[in-house]
C-alpha cells in the first residue's frame, strides 16, 4: 500500500508540471525592426510586402518569440520566429468558406466531438516547411507543393458551467492534433 502510494505521488509529480504547459498563455507586444533579428528582417523583406510590416515580441509558456504581421494581396500574414530567428511557421486568417466542404465537415465534427458545441472566433491556415518554399508560398498567396498545411481554430466551448477559449490545431484534412485551453488575460480592470 505505501508503494503503491509512492509511485502515485511519484507519478502526479512528474505529470502535473506538464499537464500545467499546455495551457496557451501569450502576451504580444509591438518592437522596433532594427530589435527584430536579422535573418527574420531578410526573410520579410524577400517577401516583397509593399504596407506596413508590424514587428512583435510575443511571450508565451515556452518563452519567447519573433512575429510580423503584415497584408499582401489582400491577405493578412503572421510569420512567426523562434527567439533566434529561425522561421517557425506562417499563419493566414481564412474564412470557413474558403476551406474545402469535406475538410470543415471534419473539423466540425472533431470539434463537436472533442469540445461540444463550439463557436470559431478565429480560423487560420498554417504553414510549415523550409523557408524558401514558404517565402513562395506568401509570394504567390497559396500553399505550394512541400508544405505542410494545418489549420488552427480558435473557438468557446462550454466546460461543465463556463465558457472557456481553446486554440485546437488540426491537419490538412480536418483530424485534431492539439487541443490547448487558452488562459485569461490577466487584467488591471476589475471584472464583474
Amino acid at each position: 500500500m505505501r508503494r503503491l502510494m509512492m509511485v502515485t505521488l511519484l507519478l502526479c509529480g512528474l505529470l502535473l508540471p506538464r499537464l500545467h504547459c499546455q495551457v496557451k498563455y501569450e502576451r504580444e507586444y509591438r518592437v522596433a525592426a532594427t530589435d527584430f533579428p536579422e535573418n527574420a528582417q531578410q526573410f520579410i523583406a524577400g517577401c516583397e510586402t509593399k504596407g506596413k510590416v508590424k514587428w512583435l515580441k510575443e511571450e508565451h509558456s515556452e518563452g519567447y518569440s519573433w512575429e510580423a504581421k503584415f497584408r499582401k494581396a489582400g491577405k493578412h500574414y503572421s510569420v512567426e520566429f523562434d527567439s533566434l530567428g529561425q522561421l517557425q511557421d506562417v499563419e493566414t486568417i481564412v474564412r470557413q468558406r474558403e476551406i474545402d466542404t469535406a475538410v470543415w465537415d471534419a473539423i466540425h465534427r472533431a470539434l463537436e466531438a472533442r469540445l461540444g458545441t463550439t463557436k470559431v472566433i478565429r480560423l487560420q491556415e498554417q504553414w510549415t516547411g523550409n523557408a524558401a518554399m514558404l517565402q513562395r508560398a506568401i509570394l504567390a498567396g497559396t500553399a505550394q507543393p512541400g508544405i505542410t498545411t494545418c489549420f488552427e481554430v480558435e473557438c468557446t466551448a462550454r466546460d461543465r458551467k463556463h465558457f472557456r477559449a481553446y486554440e485546437v490545431l488540426t491537419d490538412a484534412k480536418g483530424a485534431i492534433l492539439l487541443v490547448r485551453p487558452i488562459a485569461a488575460p490577466n487584467t488591471q480592470n476589475l471584472d464583474y
